[in-house]
């Protein structure tokens, strides 16, 4: 707001602009909870970088990148979306939402996205993602290798393949 004021030719201090905006019109930042008690914990298996940054695929169906992400509720609730796309055309492959953010709802994204394309069960594909717990999760790197997906992981938790910055765009800000 600051800079919009100061573009209009208006110069005040931010602080000026904030008690402004909070007691004349009212306007209050709302802020999330943090989570009491939370402590990491150590992953289940941890795989190799496989894609090396090169989010690139020869043809379809060849490597799929999935991530988590979240959307606040107007009532504070959290509402967590996995979704899986085709590094190759990057498309779709499959798209779940749930109310917690768990290994569980990760393999339910996979099962989709095997429903859709099941010919992934014998040529096989590499699933890249971040280290979350969801993916290092012995539930899910079980499901990855029962059904010929190699895992691959990001080292650090940075934006992966994109997907954040396509949620942070599209659907975070509508």
């Amino acid at each position: 707001m600051n800079v919009l004021l100061k573009n209009k030719g208006v110069n005040i201090s931010g602080t000026i602009c904030h008690k402004y905006i909070n007691v004349e019109l009212k306007l209050f930042s709302v802020t999330r909870r943090h989570k009491p008690g939370y402590h990491k914990g150590t992953a289940h298996n941890i795989f190799e970088n496989l894609l090396k940054q090169n989010f690139t695929a020869p043809s379809p169906d060849k490597i799929w990148c999935t991530n988590f992400t979240y959307i606040l509720l107007s009532d504070n609730n959290m509402r967590y979306n996995c979704i899986i796309i085709d590094l190759y055309d990057r498309n779709f492959i499959a798209s779940v939402h749930g109310r917690n953010i768990t290994a569980d709802l990760g393999i339910k994204a996979l099962e989709a996205a095997i429903s859709q394309h099941p010919w992934v069960l014998k040529s096989g594909v590499i699933l890249h993602s971040d280290q979350g717990s969801q993916y290092t999760s012995k539930e899910f790197t079980d499901y990855c290798s029962d059904h010929y997906i190699t895992q691959s992981f990001y080292i650090w938790h940075l934006h992966v393949c994109g997907l954040h910055r396509f949620w942070d765009i599209t659907i975070k800000t509508d």
